[in-house]
């Protein structure tokens, strides 16, 4: 989204505190300090933490005022295991001691649970938790996101062949933390609507709205699709209402985080060496 675009193609719905992008309007664009190509971000819930996950590592910034993306300073960051990062979101729990984040070992999708001796000091990190294989098929790219209540795990899934798009949302058993097991709650062979049908639309990411009635699916390199939901957390039955246009200051976006409010949305790209775009939705 350009300066003062708005949500085009839009379908009604929103509301304050809803995360809805009706209203949504692109307030700064920055590069970060110590730059990288972004996997996953998240902002902590002051918003005066910011995090990155790229390739090989995790980046932490302090936000000198709260929930401006400008004001970012580098901190500190650890590198990771030699897995292969997957396109996710970064879950936090409250107090910011536990991460979660999604990646490839051995051919299977898995979730790395992480510990922090003190809230959002990546100097304290310790531990790396390999959770059981996610459910998957033969894919052509794959999304995993984290509802920011930490209740929810959802996977995208999209074939080689026939582009059949697979959509998983899971229960975790104790909110944040994905180690007490999962159940599977609603799964969609293919998840088709409206123009998030074509060929073109590989996921990324995604992610819900505060009470789980607005779910968003990050096209790479491209828009970020809205659709809305009877009853939080299940997609079937979804109606598309809309999407943004693409962000053209940031190159192949692929990862978008709200603040704890849903007030700012921020989205990053794995192809933009630390551009991140921060847009105001109410």
């Amino acid at each position: 989204m350009a300066f003062g675009q708005r949500l085009i193609n839009t379908g009604g719905g929103g509301g304050i505190l809803s995360g809805s992008l009706e209203n949504a309007t692109q307030i700064a664009v920055t590069t970060l300090p110590s730059p990288v190509n972004s996997y996953g971000i998240h902002i902590s819930d002051d918003g005066t933490k910011f995090m990155v996950f790229t390739a090989n590592a995790l980046l932490e910034y302090n936000l000198t005022t709260a929930y401006d993306i400008t004001t970012a300073a580098y901190v500190n960051q650890v590198v990771t295991s030699d897995y292969t990062l997957l396109y996710s979101n970064i879950m936090f729990d409250p107090t910011g001691t536990s991460l979660q984040y999604a990646v490839i070992y051995s051919g299977s999708n898995y979730i790395v649970r992480r510990t922090l001796g003190s809230p959002y000091d990546l100097s304290t990190i310790s531990g790396e938790t390999l959770y059981g294989a996610l459910p998957q098929t033969d894919t052509y790219s794959f999304a995993v996101g984290f509802s920011r209540d930490g209740t929810t795990v959802s996977t995208y899934a999209q074939t080689w062949s026939g582009y059949q798009k697979m959509l998983r949302i899971h229960n975790l058993n104790t909110p944040y933390n994905i180690t007490a097991g999962y159940t599977q709650t609603h799964y969609i062979s293919n998840f088709s609507q409206d123009s998030f049908t074509t060929n073109s639309v590989q996921a990324t990411q995604m992610q819900f709205n505060s009470d789980g009635t607005k779910m968003y699916i990050q096209q790479r390199n491209g828009p970020l699709y809205q659709f809305d939901l009877a009853s939080a957390y299940n997609p079937v039955g979804a109606t598309y209402s809309g999407f943004s246009a693409s962000t053209p200051s940031i190159v192949n976006e692929c990862c978008v985080t709200f603040s704890a409010d849903y007030r700012y949305l921020y989205i990053g790209g794995y192809s933009s060496a630390g551009v991140i775009a921060q847009i105001q939705l109410f």
